[in-house]
């Protein structure tokens, strides 16, 4: 079958998505039937601004190859994007134009990739919360403000981590971070000023020795 259109907006509704046993479909008005994406290599997914809920809960998809073909360019919205795609395992190249990564992989609990966070991101709030099985590096950009929650939960974490300074919101942090050793740079501004739900369910081991300040 024949399609015309090989450019393709997605509105971040769920009404043109599919969630087949394994895979991802995408439906568009110029297409007569559901189009499996992957494997289309010529095709791409120009992704609309606000891609909130876009994949939320599509538990049983393990084919995530999709994701290669999505053109970041006018997305600044990622709430909830990933949140609860258990088997979600692929490398996402957030891009430069987000702003918003509120529980973007929120209970991902299989991923566990590298992730660069961009420069213009200001909030993070519950990034990688319930990511159990996260333990990679992660970039974080210089403009983010809110970092609350951000590794709740994570409970293999234990990689470096510089803080920059534009961030102002540090509660809950590392909560429940079981394993956390590595070191976590934090801003002066921070000195002396944070309290245990910063650090809350990790053992004490974790608490001392484990925390730099520039």
């Amino acid at each position: 079958m024949a399609y015309n259109n090989d450019l393709v907006s997605y509105a971040g509704t769920p009404t043109y998505l599919y969630e087949g046993s394994t895979n991802i479909f995408f439906y568009t008005n110029a297409m007569s039937s559901m189009m499996d994406w992957n494997g289309q290599t010529s095709r791409y997914i120009y992704l609309n601004a606000d891609c909130s809920n876009m994949f939320k809960n599509l538990k049983y998809v393990s084919n995530w190859s999709v994701l290669n073909q999505f053109n970041w360019n006018n997305v600044t919205n990622c709430t909830y994007m990933f949140s609860g795609c258990y088997n979600l395992n692929q490398p996402v190249a957030i891009g430069n134009n987000v702003t918003n990564c509120y529980r973007m992989f929120g209970s991902c609990s299989n991923f566990n990739q590298p992730v660069t966070i961009p420069n213009n991101v200001r909030d993070c709030d519950s990034m990688f919360s319930f990511c159990y099985k996260f333990n990679q590096p992660v970039t974080i950009g210089n403009n983010v403000t809110n970092c609350e929650s951000m590794f709740y939960a994570c409970f293999n974490f234990n990689q470096p981590i510089i803080v920059p300074n534009s961030v102002n919101n540090i509660f809950f942090m590392f909560a429940n971070c079981r394993n956390l050793h590595s070191v976590v740079k934090l801003p002066k501004k921070f000195n002396n000023g944070v309290t245990d739900p910063f650090w809350a369910g990790c053992p004490v081991s974790v608490k001392n020795g484990t925390l730099q300040f520039y």
